[in-house]
């Protein structure tokens, strides 16, 4: 799997101090972070349907638009439809539990032999009109990130959420439950 080129200083300055202060045995093993017990249905049929509801939200009032995608469809469209894509995670899936996400992947860096299981917890919330998250917990392999890191990711990943939104439509709500994600936008 290639990694897309600006995730690759990120991802290797982050490998390289986890070797340094963890050692590489402890990077492949088994994450300790939780995740939902349930099983993710992957289909097809969910991929498409996430790509349909992508280019189609459904309108609500005058100048709104809902989105509602599940677990399942959110999975299957990384499976699906960006396998191949560049992207530094490959066997993503995604659970949506009470006002929280958890993902987990396999991540793998281009030319070493650092790979492992990456597992994150996060809390999508609204401000100033853009989606964002808060990385709550984050794991690789058994090893925690540290808060600076994971605090230094979620300033990354908000800032590309914030810069990729249109200044059209602001992000009203956003609303986690167990399986679904509804995301709410509006002049």
């Amino acid at each position: 799997m290639r990694l897309h080129k600006r995730f690759v200083p990120v991802i290797v300055t982050l490998a390289s101090l986890l070797v340094i202060f963890a050692g590489c045995s402890l990077i492949g093993s088994k994450p300790k972070a939780t995740v939902p017990a349930r099983k993710v249905t992957i289909s097809k049929k969910a991929a498409a349907s996430m790509e349909k509801k992508l280019q189609s939200w459904n309108k609500v009032g005058a100048n709104s638009y809902r989105l509602t995608v599940t677990e399942s469809e959110v999975t299957s469209y990384f499976h699906h439809k960006l396998s191949g894509k560049n992207l530094p995670m490959a066997n993503a899936t995604v659970w949506f539990e009470a006002d929280a996400i958890y993902l987990r992947g396999d991540i793998q860096l281009e030319n070493t032999a650092l790979h492992g299981t990456v597992v994150t917890k996060l809390s999508p919330f609204v401000k100033d009109g853009h989606l964002q998250v808060r990385i709550e917990e984050a794991y690789l392999g058994s090893l925690p990130l540290p808060s600076q890191i994971r605090s230094a990711l979620t300033d990354a990943l908000n800032s590309a959420l914030a810069s990729g939104s249109g200044e059209e439509l602001k992000v009203k709500e956003v609303q986690v439950s167990q399986g679904t994600l509804v995301v709410t936008v509006g002049k």
